[in-house]
């Protein structure tokens, strides 16, 4: 490697490591701990757990204990950091195009609980959170 030039190879040793990726989850935990095995394989040191299935369809961190702390075990044995990221598609404020509905908030409540918990149990960094809780277009709002 000269000093100032890097071929692919070289870049990619240098870069995979410092790059994250995002594992998201099907229905089966045991794909989902593949997937995590996988990218540690490719050399990730950063991970992003999504809770978008491959459909962009919102799943539940309503993982089994043992899951929980396989995912655990594989990130303390490869110095591997991980992040939770709960659906952007969460509603906290409980408002949609009809108005408030308890209902809502309260679903989107207990699936920020179910990640916070998730998060806490596999020893994970950052938890991202995108509220959606302004649902009509700011274009509609008359300036003051």
């Amino acid at each position: 490697m000269s000093e100032d030039k890097y071929d692919f190879e070289e870049m990619g040793k240098l870069f995979g490591k410092r790059l994250g990726t995002a594992v998201s989850f099907d229905d089966e935990e045991s794909a989902f701990i593949k997937g995590i095995q996988g990218a540690v394989n490719t050399g990730a040191r950063l991970i992003e757990i999504a809770s978008l299935g491959r459909h962009g369809v919102a799943r539940n961190f309503g993982f089994s204990s043992s899951v929980n702390s396989e995912v655990r075990r594989i990130a303390k044995f490869n110095n591997l950091k991980i992040n939770v990221h709960i659906s952007p598609y969460v509603n906290v404020a409980g408002f949609d195009n009809r108005g408030f509905s308890p209902e809502l908030r309260n679903q989107a409540v207990r699936e920020v609980k179910a990640a916070i918990d998730f998060a806490y149990a596999i020893d994970a960094g950052l938890l991202v959170l995108h509220p959606n809780s302004f649902m009509r277009s700011l274009s509609d709002i008359a300036s003051e």
